[in-house]
């Protein structure tokens, strides 16, 4: 029978990965197909260390674990010093991760260097498993006896993909509030001020960078600048001209004439006087970038002076931050005026109060309106239940159950951080397993273990930290939750608006999270 040009194309491409790497290509081939998978696409890249396959899974796998879609598989020869760049390409190439017919939750790296896994076992670069393979045991036969099923199931049950504290960056590892990402997209594209509020660890920054993804392909610029990690108010004025400073530098431009923040380089120069020059600096910059920013402030409340603080320092630092961003208000509205291009804030935090309260301490707060307050809430069932499929996927565990979602729906109300931290734990108790299964079909038993532990790092503490966090900035909102768990009576709607909007409370006064109604009626306050 003769080969379709697409087999043939395969072929050839085949042969060109062999002869390029003829001490362990055909082993490679081997190891790949020994389960009735196949090697259906390949390419060799310019660069010689470097070459691409993707694998369709056999109906095995397919069943197992879940992978339906082609499993794409890097070849990166470099015997030391492999960059983490390089690994991007499992990220950014089209003809890997980004293939339309790629699976966006395995991969495989065929590595020379013995510290490739050191960077694909690293959550903060790499969110789904990475089945790291050394061309070193491929020619010392270390692959023979074994097959891919195998090799997955055993990778699976190292990693824990629920248990993951930093933010994400790459879309294909962000989970669901499409519509968030969509108006806060539009509003900042078109120049108006936005904050966005919400529980901590509701997935705010996470979000921000999705927006900011969404604007880059809209062709507006933007900058990032959290203010947990600036010292003070002399700090943030530097952090916002050097981030306004590199977008100029990467659009090809040059330090503006008679700088007194920058050096030729873009390098920040500190003499002292940033409160004085700073305004004049983002001004002279933003006339040469010529084209729209939205400055993005994350983590708002370090300005926010509606807090007591634990010392006046502190207060008076809150007031500094603030007063650097009723500055910007300025700016931006100046640069509004004149009809210069669009210049808007996209700030979060938990507190809207910065931006909703008309008078503070006695006095007119300054940013009163500024920007519009936009909650960002739990998560829907379906995009809370897409993010524990996919997750337990990639992390040996099955959520076939309905009951499983509807309890943790319940337990947690659709935080998504705590209904992470729950399955996590669940793949921590099937990891200590030698005996349990991969994947393993999760059961309210397995949740129920959890739901009972009050251990530090359990989703209990964290719920508790969660509601503190709240207490802080909604006191009186608090009190009310508060009683009405105890009196086991919805709190009054009027009462809780925020709680309402945030998630916590139905829209009826009802608590939507078990997990916190079984702390308080503890005692917990």
């Amino acid at each position: 029978m003769a080969i379709t040009h697409r087999q043939a194309k395969l072929q050839e491409s085949k042969l060109g990965i062999e002869r390029r790497y003829p001490d362990f290509a055909s082993k490679l081939f081997s190891f790949l197909e020994r389960d009735e998978s196949t090697i259906c696409w390949a390419n060799t890249w310019n660069d010689y260390h470097l070459s691409a396959l993707r694998v369709a899974p056999s109906d095995a796998i397919r069943r197992q674990f879940g992978i339906s879609n082609e499993i794409p598989v890097l070849i990166a020869t470099y015997e030391s010093s492999l960059q983490p760049r390089v690994l991007r390409q499992l990220d950014t190439s089209k003809e890997l991760r980004e293939s339309a017919s790629a699976d966006k939750d395995f991969a495989i790296l065929v590595a020379a260097d013995r510290n490739a896994e050191q960077f694909t076992k690293d959550r903060t670069r790499f969110s789904y498993p990475i089945l790291t393979i050394y061309t070193n045991d491929l020619r010392d036969g270390k692959f023979t006896a074994t097959n891919l099923r195998s090799e997955i199931a055993q990778s699976m049950r190292s990693m824990n993909h629920f248990d993951n504290s930093n933010e994400i960056h790459h879309a294909a590892d962000f989970f669901g509030r499409v519509q968030d990402v969509e108006a806060l997209t539009h509003l900042a594209s078109v120049g108006q001020s936005v904050g966005i509020f919400g529980l901590r660890r509701a997935g705010k920054t996470s979000l921000i960078h999705q927006v900011r993804q969404q604007l880059e392909r809209k062709g507006t610029e933007s900058i990032y600048v959290q203010l947990n990690g600036v010292v003070d108010a002399d700090d943030l004025r530097q952090a916002l001209v050097g981030e306004t400073a590199m977008v100029l530098r990467n659009k090809g431009g040059t330090v503006p004439e008679n700088s007194g923040m920058l050096d030729k380089s873009f390098n920040l120069t500190y003499d002292g006087t940033a409160a004085k020059r700073w305004m004049y600096e983002m001004e002279a910059l933003l006339h040469q970038i010529n084209s729209d920013l939205v400055i993005v402030l994350d983590e708002t409340d370090h300005a926010n002076e509606e807090i007591a603080a634990d010392d006046e320092s502190e207060f008076g630092d809150r007031q500094q931050m603030n007063l650097v961003i009723q500055h910007l208000r300025g700016l931006i509205q100046k640069r509004s005026d004149r009809s210069d291009n669009k210049l808007s804030l996209l700030a979060a935090g938990t507190a809207a109060s910065i931006f909703e309260k008309s008078i503070r301490f006695g006095r007119d707060n300054q940013l009163f309106g500024f920007a519009s307050s936009r909650p960002l809430g739990s998560m829907p069932r379906d995009e809370m239940r897409e993010m524990v499929r996919v997750l337990g996927k990639r992390s040996g565990l099955k959520f076939d159950d309905h009951r499983v979602f509807d309890s943790l729906l319940e337990e947690y109300g659709g935080h998504p951080h705590l209904t992470r931290q729950a399955c996590a734990r669940v793949v921590e108790n099937v990891q200590a397993d030698p005996e349990a299964d991969v994947p393993h079909h999760v059961s309210i038993q397995d949740l129920e273990a959890v739901y009972g532990s009050t251990a530090e790092n359990s989703p209990t503490h964290a719920t508790r930290q969660t509601f503190r966090n709240f207490e802080q900035w909604y006191p009186d909102e608090a009190a009310a939750i508060m009683k009405a768990a105890t009196d086991g009576q919805p709190a009054e709607p009027n009462h809780v608006t925020h709680a309402i909007d945030f998630g916590i409370c139905g829209p009826k006064g009802n608590l939507r999270q078990r997990a916190l109604r079984r702390e308080l009626c503890r005692g917990m306050g």
